[in-house]
Parts: C-alpha cells; sequence; structure tokens
C-alpha cells in the first residue's frame, strides 16, 4: 500500500531521488523557457517587419527595431512620426491674402484690424476696411 509522499519526506528520505528530479525540471524549466522566449522574439521580429512595409521607406527603422529589441507599439509609433514628418515637408504652401502672415512673416489682416480700432476708435468694419489690401 502506498502512502501518500510529501516533498519535505522525499528530501529527507531519498535526497539523491530528490535532487536528479529537481535537476531534471531545473533543466526541463530552462529549456521551455528558452524555446518561449525565441518564439515570442520571433513573432515580435516578424510583426515588426511585416508593419513596416505598409510605411514609405520604413525598412530601416525596422531593422534598428528588431536589433534594439523595441517593442511593436514602439516601432509602429517610429514609423507613424517618419511618415508624419514627410507629409509635413509634403505639404502645399499657403495661398491667399494671408499666407505670408500664416507663415509668422507678418500679422494677418484681423489682427491688423484690431490694432487700427484700438487705435483710431472706430468700428470694426471701418478697421477693415482701412487695412484692407487692394488687389492687384
Amino acid at each position: 500500500m502506498l502512502e501518500e509522499l510529501t516533498l519535505e519526506q522525499l528530501k529527507k528520505e531519498k535526497p539523491d531521488v530528490y535532487n536528479s528530479v529537481f535537476e531534471l525540471g531545473v533543466e526541463e524549466g530552462a529549456k521551455k523557457g528558452f524555446e518561449d522566449g525565441k518564439a515570442k522574439e520571433k513573432e515580435r521580429a516578424i510583426a515588426i517587419l511585416k508593419k513596416s512595409k505598409s510605411f514609405k521607406d520604413a525598412t530601416d527603422l525596422a531593422i534598428d527595431a528588431v536589433e534594439k529589441g523595441i517593442s511593436f507599439d514602439q516601432a509602429t509609433i517610429s514609423f507613424q512620426e517618419k511618415q508624419l514628418e514627410g507629409l509635413k515637408k509634403a505639404t502645399p504652401p499657403d495661398v491667399g491674402p494671408d499666407a505670408d502672415e500664416a507663415k509668422g512673416k507678418g500679422k494677418t489682416h484681423l489682427e491688423k484690424a484690431h490694432a487700427y480700432k484700438s487705435e483710431h476708435k472706430c468700428s470694426m468694419t471701418e478697421a477693415l476696411k482701412a487695412t484692407a489690401e487692394k488687389r492687384k
């Protein structure tokens, strides 16, 4: 008849059996942990490389992300930032009478009118008329 054997009893009564089972467990655990880690790393690298295909000129960023161990989400953010930077550069210039003012080269018509109104104590309509630039 088998009696219930506890871990403490096994340690005490059969230390050689306990040690060999323990070592086998550690080896198997390490092996399983290594395999799981390898699979997760492969999955992360493939996901980053696939995601980079949907962004223009993101290959170098993707390789860098894989090499540095950057997360998939962080890599995606770097792809988006690069794309946004390119879009900002490709934006057409402002047009119209206030184009220079929008770039910071001067005051807008409305700002000029407010200043004129304060200076000459007149209505906003009169200030807008007075500060309007004549079209060519």
